[in-house]
């Protein structure tokens, strides 16, 4: 019952930030900017987007590799694709997280896990070192209180999620306040198969690599919609805002980050004189990529990965 409530709860504040950012730039106005874009640039932008979901994929396969995992590369493949069709119903990445560390589950559950754990935080590691960058280059834009307070907040995560993953003095403290035997053994075992990573930072190093391509592959597909629609910015402001907004739209508050994103982005590119029916418009064709890829995935899991599965019970 929380599951329902919490998931309507999300659905609603999405839903009524776009109702209130669409009574402020009228249907009309985007209609006509989507009609007049040029469309070799949208077309860069949307392949720039569907790029990070097979750098992403390459990403995974060299963590289960790392972990002596060799998978068939077609089970990665679906198992991941599928995952960002459960990605759309749920808020930030968690459900599609979740599927793909169930669907693979016969093979190691307890390799597959750290895995799937490693390949989102090298992604928020990258995220970090391009907002650090961004602050520098860009520092004029994010000056703002709420700004610097998101980003601190954000690399403070990021710190936090360190100490509990590597550090034994943590493992330790949190075996002290866990009762379940059957549970402490657990967390030891997926703390154990994390440590690994960190007596071999070669490998954290070569991950690093795939998350910043993902990145910036990310403010380039924004760069170039920006084109699409005419807009002459410079590329740097790209690269300064668009980790933020991603940062804020990977906040469990809506479903997708349908809403968030949006008045993320229509707020930061303001500040550079950006109009907000341009921003808006930026915005919702990411998300249509995002539902695009979505449905893909949808129908990877219908045609394929659900007789895979039933094939291997």
């Amino acid at each position: 019952m929380k599951e329902k409530l919490l998931f309507l709860s999300r659905f609603i504040v999405g839903t009524g930030i776009l109702f209130v950012l669409f009574k402020l730039v009228p249907y009309s106005q985007l209609i006509k900017i989507y009609k007049e874009s040029i469309k070799t640039y949208i077309f860069l932008g949307g392949t720039g987007f569907f790029g990070t979901s097979i750098i992403g994929l390459l990403r995974w396969r060299f963590f289960l590799r790392s972990l002596n995992l060799k998978l068939p590369f077609r089970n990665i493949f679906y198992s991941l694709f599928s995952s960002f069709f459960f990605n759309l119903f749920f808020p930030s990445f968690i459900a599609g997280d979740v599927f793909r560390s169930c669907s693979l589950y016969k093979y190691n559950l307890n390799k597959i896990i750290p895995s799937v754990f490693m390949d989102r935080f090298s992604g928020m590691i990258a995220l970090g070192i391009i907002v650090c960058f961004a602050s520098i280059l860009g520092g004029e834009l994010i000056k703002e209180k709420e700004i610097v307070v998101a980003i601190l907040l954000f690399l403070g995560v990021i710190v936090g999620i360190t100490l509990i993953a590597f550090s034994k003095k943590f493992l330790k403290l949190i075996s002290k306040c866990v009762k379940n035997d059957n549970l402490k053994r657990k967390i030891v075992i997926l703390h154990n198969e994390l440590y690994f990573f960190r007596k071999h930072p070669k490998i954290l190093l070569k991950s690093l690599i795939y998350a910043l391509l993902i990145q910036c592959l990310t403010c380039l597909s924004f760069f170039f919609i920006a084109r699409g629609f005419y807009l002459n910015t410079n590329i740097i402001y790209f690269f300064t805002l668009i980790p933020i907004i991603m940062i804020v739209s990977a906040l469990p508050v809506t479903i997708a980050g349908a809403g968030t994103r949006e008045g993320a982005t229509i707020y930061l590119f303001s500040k550079i004189g950006v109009d907000s029916s341009i921003s808006l418009s930026m915005s919702l064709l990411y998300l249509m990529f995002q539902i695009t890829l979505g449905l893909i995935g949808g129908i990877l899991y219908v045609m394929v990965h659900c007789g895979w599965l039933e094939y291997n019970k």
